[in-house]
Parts: C-alpha cells; structure tokens; sequence
C-alpha cells in the first residue's frame, strides 16, 4: 500500500465525570456553560492511516457526549469506523456512550466496520459493564472481548498492517471501580517507536504493579481532577476522592520521563478546599477555568522541567513516517 504512513490522537474529550454545577456560580462553571455540548467526558481515538486511508481506529474510553464528538470527527476527519474499543474502568463517565456507540455500529452501512465490537479490558471491568443485571448486560454478545492483564501486552491490528499494542497496568480507583487499569499503547506504525501512556482515573497503583510500560513515553496523558490533593497522605484510607491530583501526579510520573504530558479529566470540584499539606499552587483556591489551568501547567513545567500542557477537546496530534 502507497502513501504516507500517519498516526493520530484525537481528544475526543477532555472532562472529568461532572464538568461543571447546574446552578453553579464559579468562573469554571460559566466557562463550561458557554459551550455544554462540547463538554464531553475524557476519550482519545487512535487513527492509523497511509495515503489518507483509515486502517484502524482505537477508541479509548465511551463517556457521556463521546459519541457526540465522534459524530464532529466523522464531519471534520470522515471517520466512521470504530475498530476497536478499550475501556479503562467501568465509571459512568467512561462507559456511558456504549449504548449509543453499540447501537450505532450494530446498523453501520460501513463496509469492513467489525462486529462484534473487539473490546480489550481487564475481566473485572467487563463483568462489571456487561454481566446480568448491569445495565449494558443486553449488549454482552455485541462485543468481542480480550481481557487485559498485567504484563501481557496484546495486539490490536487493522488493515493493510497497521497494529498496536496495548499493556494495562493495575490501578487502585475505589472499590465501584474493580479492574482499573490505566493503558500504555506502542506503535511502530510512522516507521520509528512510539510510545503513549493514557493514566487518567487513580488515586495509585496497585500493589506490586509495573509502570515500565510508561517510561519514557512520547506522550502521557495524566489525571488531573484537581490541583490538590484530595486525601490525606498520611491517612490514605481517609482520602476524600479516588482520584490523584495535579501535585501527586508530577511526584508519581517524574521516574516515568514522558517527553510531554497532557493534563486530562480536570473538575476542579474540591479546589475551593483547603489543601492538607503544604501545596506547590497555594494560589488555587476554587475550580481553575482552562486557561487558568494552562498557565499553572506551563508555571509547574517550569519548575518540575517537563514538558506540561492541558488537553483540549477536538485536538489532533499528528505523527508521519
């Protein structure tokens, strides 16, 4: 096949579970307001393409308005195939979009659009989405699953050789969360090796989990649900949220040596909360706008020397061999 070979991370959405407050009065929340149907929850599609022609799709994670900016992609980029589906963990905000998305490729015109659905997932996520009485249980014969498992990469192919792998590293995110995993993904689809880290929703790794899969990723995408931290570090059964924050990540990732980092999944929610330690951003006091958030990421990045940027919805990062 002729042409040149292309990968590229769509953002298909950027937000945490709840985006903002009905009735909510902060800057954060007017901000959101302005623009509700591009509030989706946080997604990025993978698209392989050569000479222009889509080889394999890769959504990662279907929350709520994920199918609509998808619908936006389909206008923009012409895509409507969905290849493969991987889930992250079974939250709301990362599944709710399955019973449109399902409900969509089940009645496709698309010739070559695979079904059932390949969805790769660890076994306790799966059965948490799709077996009796969950909610989703009807579209169980709907997917193809793969189940993911610590150490045992596996491999996600299209047409006309464009492959993927895909490793999960076991995460702790509470106990409505069983199997999280946050996902790493390796290419050598543009001709040289690249790497790519997707680490939204922890509050930690589990015990004894290998993060080698995300070192010296060519991008990492980060949970950034607040600035502060949300527990007490030195009562970790007493967190406040299942989630770490902006400061606790750049502790975690530093060893990982991402040539960038994306903030992704921000809320901000408990911002306005006295943070219980002495914190690197004493200036956040309540939910941070976007741009607010971009300028404490390029302040951060300065002084943790990384490369630090905030996710926006509808970005298309573009790599060509």
């Amino acid at each position: 096949m002729d042409g040149e070979a292309e990968l590229l991370l769509r953002i298909n959405g950027r937000h945490a579970a709840w985006p903002a407050r009905l009735a909510g009065r902060s800057p954060r929340d007017a901000e959101v307001r302005r623009a509700p149907y591009r509030a989706a929850n946080t997604s990025i599609s993978l698209l392989l393409r050569r000479g222009g022609e889509l080889l394999l799709h890769v959504l990662i994670d279907v929350g709520l308005g994920v199918v609509n900016s998808l619908l936006e992609l389909e206008r923009t980029g012409g895509v409507d195939r969905v290849d493969a589906l991987c889930l992250t963990h079974s939250h709301f905000d990362h599944i709710a979009g399955l019973d449109w998305l399902l409900a969509s490729l089940a009645r496709s015109p698309v010739a070559g659009q695979p079904w059932p659905l390949p969805l790769f997932c660890t076994s306790a996520c799966f059965d948490e989405v799709f077996e009796p009485p969950r909610m989703l249980y009807f579209w169980r014969a709907s997917v193809a699953h793969t189940p993911l498992l610590p150490g045992a990469p596996v491999t996600i192919a299209g047409r006309g050789g464009a492959v993927i792998t895909v490793s999960a590293v076991p995460v702790e995110h509470g106990p409505t969360a069983p199997g999280a995993a946050i996902l790493a993904v390796e290419t050598r689809w543009t001709g040289r090796p690249l790497r790519f880290g997707f680490a939204w929703d922890l509050l930690r790794l589990a015990p004894g989990a290998e993060p080698a899969p995300f070192f010296d990723c060519d991008l990492l995408f980060v949970d950034s649900t607040t600035v502060h931290p949300m527990h007490d570090p030195e009562n970790p059964a007493g967190h406040r949220n299942w989630h770490i924050s902006v400061e606790e990540m750049l502790a975690l990732t530093a060893p990982w040596r991402p040539r960038r980092t994306y903030l992704i999944h921000y809320a901000g929610s408990r911002d306005d909360e006295p943070s219980p330690h002495d914190c690197l951003a004493p200036e956040v006091t309540r939910p941070l706008t976007n741009a607010e958030l971009r300028r404490l990421a390029a302040r951060l990045g300065k002084t943790h020397a990384r490369d630090l940027r905030v996710a926006a919805h509808g970005r298309v990062i573009r790599y060509s061999g």
